[in-house]
């Protein structure tokens, strides 16, 4: 005949709060009927055969099952069968320098997780769009107003809230408006030559051979060379630059000079151009008049002379 069923279970013995515990009625045989009872659960009692059952409080708790059919009943309980701890709460952190920057900056910005788990779920979000995921940082170049949000999911399913966020907003400040006046010209004999024309005042002249606001152009060499003023406005720290393009132009080749032995005359010996001529005395003072490629001195003594390119280089004997 029937006999009456042995009353026993299994189920989930651990968890934290709000997470689901499964449980599983093996009675055997197979009852007619059966009462779970769920010390500070929700629900705390049911007739499946396998309930689920979260816990809102952590604490150890009884599971009680009571099994009949026609021939009898019988029951389990397992004191202190769940054991419930406090769910961790999840919580993401957008770390940056500023979100106060300047235009065209590019913006480094990373995630401090907690409770994440071990694969936690991170999605990078500007202004409402899904733009990177699942890296911990995140690089752009922002738009005044833009929103950036880190939204991270958490992979441990015990935790109070699977899912944080955090988010700011982008202010981005206008660079200064910055000019430079062109910059013409130099000889590579010259001296030091005063740069200008950088607006607004008070900025940075930078380039080959440049020291401040002077170029060297025997530092600079021969050819092209780009001249940078940057200028950084002192209320936002943003800075802008401009550029322009400086000549140093070659010198004429040194003159030499020979004197006629029979006229007196000192002749001088060029590079291949044009030139204009100034002859000047031992103290390389000019001397009123003497402007041809030949001299006649009137006195004994050291004379050179000075001859200038069309484009005003010069060079001396």
């Amino acid at each position: 005949g029937q006999v009456a069923p042995v009353a026993y279970f299994q189920g989930d013995s651990t968890a934290c709060t709000g997470q689901v515990l499964n449980f599983f009625d093996f009675s055997t045989p197979a009852p007619a009927s059966r009462m779970w009872s769920f010390q500070g659960g929700n629900p705390a009692s049911s007739a499946s055969s396998n309930p689920s059952v979260t816990y809102a409080a952590p604490g150890v708790y009884d599971v009680k099952l009571v099994v009949s059919n026609a021939a009898g009943q019988d029951s389990l309980t397992r004191s202190s069968y769940v054991s419930v701890t406090t769910a961790p709460i999840t919580d993401v952190v957008l770390v940056l320098a500023s979100n106060t920057v300047c235009k065209n900056d590019s913006v480094f910005a990373s995630a401090t997780i907690t409770n994440g788990g071990l694969a936690p779920s991170i999605d990078w979000i500007v202004n409402g769009s899904v733009v990177a995921s699942n890296t911990g940082s995140f690089a752009s170049v922002f738009t005044d107003g833009d929103v950036l949000k880190v939204k991270m999911t958490s992979s441990d399913d015990c935790v109070a809230v699977k899912t944080a966020a955090d988010s700011v907003t982008m202010t981005v400040q206008n660079l200064p408006a910055v000019t430079l006046s062109s910059q013409g010209y130099l000889c590579e004999l010259d001296g030091p030559g005063q740069l200008s024309g950088g607006m607004p005042a008070g900025g940075v002249y930078s380039g080959l051979g440049i020291s401040n606001d002077t170029i060297y152009p025997s530092i600079s060499g021969v050819g092209s060379h780009w001249v940078n003023y940057t200028y950084t406005e002192p209320t936002t720290g943003c800075a802008n630059d401009k550029k322009r393009a400086i000549s140093i132009q070659a010198a004429p080749s040194q003159p030499t000079l020979s004197q006629n032995s029979i006229s007196g005359y000192l002749v001088a010996a060029t590079p291949a151009g044009t030139y204009t001529y100034q002859w000047l005395d031992g103290n390389m003072d000019p001397i009123s008049g003497a402007t041809n490629a030949t001299f006649l001195p009137t006195s004994n003594g050291n004379y050179f002379i000075k001859i200038t390119s069309n484009i005003l280089c010069s060079n001396t004997s």
